[in-house]
């Protein structure tokens, strides 16, 4: 399975994709990744980049890939319009402007014509869970356990 990359690492949100019901409705149809300006952005997967410009006075670039369409901005890219670049390849920077201007890069993928959040393309590590305390007396050969203790509360309003 082809598993992309973030763009900016660290992969911070800092908005989430948004999606609409309809095309047409409002929505945020990306997701926002903490960035600063002039910070590498690479190609979250291997592709071609179909298109590097100004859309609504922001620098954005797209790439086609086996699985999606990712765009992203706001963007400074150089010589990479039309070519093939791999994933985690530096494709630009960092600009300044649109809704992200100096504070993120907007993600967006799209897959058959429809937004998709680009973050559930992305392997995250898996929780770590550990007990909530360490044991610290053996019981008695032939003992049994009592009832867990809850976790969080009893679940009632009341409790602390």
């Amino acid at each position: 399975m082809l598993t992309p990359v973030p763009p900016v690492t660290p992969a911070s949100v800092v908005r989430p994709f948004a999606g609409a019901a309809q095309d047409w409705l409002p929505a945020h149809r990306g997701t926002d990744l903490a960035a600063r300006p002039g910070q590498a952005v690479v190609a979250p997967l291997t592709g071609r980049v179909v298109f590097v410009g100004t859309i609504a006075g922001r620098p954005v670039v797209s790439i086609r890939t086996p699985i999606a369409r990712f765009t992203l901005e706001p963007v400074s890219a150089k010589d990479v319009d039309g070519r093939w670049v791999r994933t985690g390849q530096v494709i630009g920077r960092v600009a300044e402007g649109g809704h992200c201007d100096r504070l993120c890069l907007h993600w967006g993928a799209k897959v058959n014509g429809r937004y998709v959040d680009p973050m559930t393309f992305v392997n995250r590590r898996a929780p770590v869970l550990k007990p909530l305390q360490a044991a610290t007396t053996r019981s008695e050969p032939g003992a049994r356990a009592g009832p867990a203790a809850p976790c969080c509360g009893s679940g009632s309003r009341d409790s602390p």
